[in-house]
């Protein structure tokens, strides 16, 4: 098994370089680069937390990155609500205007708390964490304990089934969502193939359209936590109940696609 980045140094650099990227420009491109290359860290501290069989091993590992991660996904979260509200509500609405209005100035304050975790980042600590996993999975001598490790986290990341039985809420789906992410982002790290890759690319289809899901709901609270129902006209009504119809369907179809997941053949 080999891994994209064999070295700790173009691991490191790679993050680096995308650091000093988003403190000249917190662009939606960068912080998305920046939050794919902290996702794959943090799966790779899940992965070593399922090798020592300690619960909390994630934790203190991805501790250094845990502030970025955190703030990287409220920027975002912003960006994408601007593009929804954009795609989605006529800007000749005041009432819209006035929430891109509201999302500009959040944007401000984010970017400026986000900037400080930057210059806060501990670089060392981080180091230490990036050198634990590249020990892990670097030793040719572990190979075959870093490939059962793998099979056996894919299939308990994967095994959602239970948690479809009990009804899952939100956020529940919302992790769901990232425990797929975490499976496709160790399969490209370790350049694992399938004899199925339409499995595979069902599953991540089914990542996007939870992630999809996600941001609707985002701009669903949005809109009707700073808007209220007296205040909208009927056009706008109208919109918001369809936004929570498509949401709805949407949902009931990504429940459907889980329901039906066949894992198997990716492990």
């Amino acid at each position: 098994m080999e891994t994209e980045n064999r070295t700790i140094d173009v691991l490191s650099s790679d993050l680096n370089e995308v650091l000093a990227l988003l403190s000249g420009d917190c662009n939606n491109e960068h912080l998305h680069t920046l939050r794919i290359k902290l996702k794959t860290l943090k799966a790779l501290c899940l992965l070593y937390q399922h090798h020592l069989n300690n619960p909390d091993a994630n934790q203190s590992l991805f501790k250094p990155f845990k502030k970025l991660f955190k703030h990287a996904g409220r920027l975002r979260d912003n960006h994408q609500l601007e593009k929804h509200l954009k795609h989605y509500f006529s800007e000749e609405n005041e009432l819209i205007n006035d929430l891109h209005e509201h999302l500009s100035y959040e944007r401000h304050e984010l970017k400026k708390k986000f900037i400080e975790k930057i210059d806060n980042y501990n670089g060392a600590e981080a180091l230490g964490t990036l050198n634990k996993l590249a020990d892990y999975i670097e030793d040719p001598t572990t190979i075959d304990t870093l490939n059962k490790d793998l099979k056996v986290f894919s299939i308990n990341k994967l095994n959602i089934q239970d948690k479809l039985l009990h009804g899952p809420d939100k956020e529940q789906l919302h992790h769901i969502r990232a425990q797929l992410k975490h499976v496709l982002l160790l399969r490209k790290l370790f350049h694992r193939t399938s004899a199925d890759k339409t499995t595979v690319e069902h599953i991540d289809h089914l990542q996007e359209e939870l992630g999809k899901l996600h941001d609707y709901e985002l701009l669903y609270k949005f809109v009707t936590k700073h808007i209220e129902e007296a205040e909208q006209d009927l056009e706008l009504r109208h919109r918001i109940l369809n936004l929570n119809i498509f949401i709805e369907k949407l949902r009931i179809d990504c429940l459907k696609k889980l329901s039906i997941l066949n894992t198997n053949s990716l492990v």
